[in-house]
Parts: structure tokens; C-alpha cells; sequence
């Protein structure tokens, strides 16, 4: 089942990171065909709630009684990541006219803030206290996570920082291109080290 778990959280992270890249630069294919913006949300909608019960299933199976510390991490992103999916939701809702069910609209941009806090806290209590105590094979390189996860993180508050300050960004795809050319190649990078920690976590699974 974990196994299958992490498959799951991999499909979706790949997803989310697909849907990213093409909404920061082709942004015109979501408004020309409704049908296709709402099918594409409502798997994005999918993937999230994929990420939120791969940490359930690892807060679950995975942790013992006295992992204390990684537990709080994990109920920490379990937070964060279900505010995303209610971002999401609401997102989705709101291409079928559904409206004023979530919180307030000053609200949303500090939700992927702290998923991606929450995330950076579960890679750095996740590295020093991994499931399995081998420094000598993939357990080294657990600290990709953390390095994509603080770059994900300094990404969300420079746009939150520049939403508040110019009112003119609220989302990576509403940068300008200058920014776009530079912001881009990071999240990629980014990408790539937060994806190694559900491909450790797959292997992990089969023993």
C-alpha cells in the first residue's frame, strides 16, 4: 500500500509541477476552452489530495510512537497541504459558479506560503531523523528535499512579498517575464529535489 501511496504522490507533484510551468508561460490555453480548465483543475484538485494522503499514510503506518518530533512535521504539512486543497477546491468551485464557501479572498496567497513551510520543517526533521539510520547510501542525499523546499519557499515569499508591496503579482504565472526567466529554472530545480524525497520514500516502500 505505501508503495503505492508514494506512486500516487509522485504522479501528483509531477503534475502540479506540469501544470505550473505551462499556466506561467501559456497561460491563453486556460482561457479558451472552459471544459478544459475545469478537467485540468479538477486533476489538479486530484493530485493535491494525493500529496495530503501520502502524509496521512506515513503519519499512519510509518511513524512509531516515539518519533514525536517527525510526528508534529508530518501533522505540520498535513495542515498545510489541506489548506492547498482547499485553494484548490475552491478554485474548482469557482468554474461552476460555486462561490463564497471558503475563506477570504486576502487570505489565499499566504496558503501556498505555508504549505511550502510546512514542507521545508517535515524535509529538515525528516533528514535528521530519517526511518532508516544509514548515513552511507540515499539517506546522505535526503538533503535535496531541504534545498528544494527552502527555494520553493524563498519563490512564495518573494511573490508574497511583491503582492503586497506592488499589488501587481499574486501568482508565479502573473510575474513579469524578466522575473519568469529567472524564477523558472529555479522551480525546476526545486522540483527535482523535493521529487527525490517520494522516489527515496518508493524505493523505501519495497523493503
Amino acid at each position: 500500500m505505501l508503495k503505492r501511496v508514494a506512486l500516487f504522490a509522485i504522479i501528483g507533484i509531477s503534475y502540479l509541477f506540469l501544470l505550473r510551468t505551462v499556466g506561467t508561460f501559456y497561460q491563453h490555453i486556460f482561457r479558451e476552452n472552459l471544459t478544459l480548465v475545469q478537467i485540468t483543475k479538477a486533476l489538479a484538485l486530484l493530485a493535491v489530495l494525493a500529496v495530503v494522503f501520502f502524509f496521512a499514510c506515513f503519519l499512519r503506518y510509518c511513524l512509531r510512537k516515539n518519533r514525536t518530533e517527525l510526528k508534529g512535521a508530518t501533522v505540520f504539512v498535513l495542515i498545510g497541504y489541506i489548506l492547498m486543497t482547499g485553494l484548490y477546491l475552491k478554485d474548482l468551485l469557482s468554474l461552476f459558479n460555486v462561490s463564497g464557501i471558503f475563506s477570504p479572498y486576502f487570505i489565499e496567497p499566504f496558503i501556498p506560503l505555508v504549505g511550502s513551510l510546512s514542507l521545508l520543517v517535515f524535509f529538515i526533521v525528516f533528514y535528521k531523523n530519517p526511518l532508516t539510520k544509514s548515513r552511507k547510501n540515499a539517506e546522505r542525499f535526503l538533503i535535496f528535499p531541504v534545498i528544494g523546499a527552502t527555494i520553493d519557499l524563498a519563490i512564495r515569499s518573494f511573490i508574497l512579498l511583491r503582492y503586497f508591496w506592488f499589488r501587481d503579482v499574486k501568482w508565479l504565472a502573473n510575474l513579469p517575464d524578466k522575473f519568469k526567466i529567472i524564477v523558472t529554472p529555479l522551480v525546476f530545480f526545486s522540483f527535482l529535489m523535493i521529487f527525490y524525497f517520494f522516489i527515496y520514500f518508493y524505493k523505501y516502500a519495497e523493503k
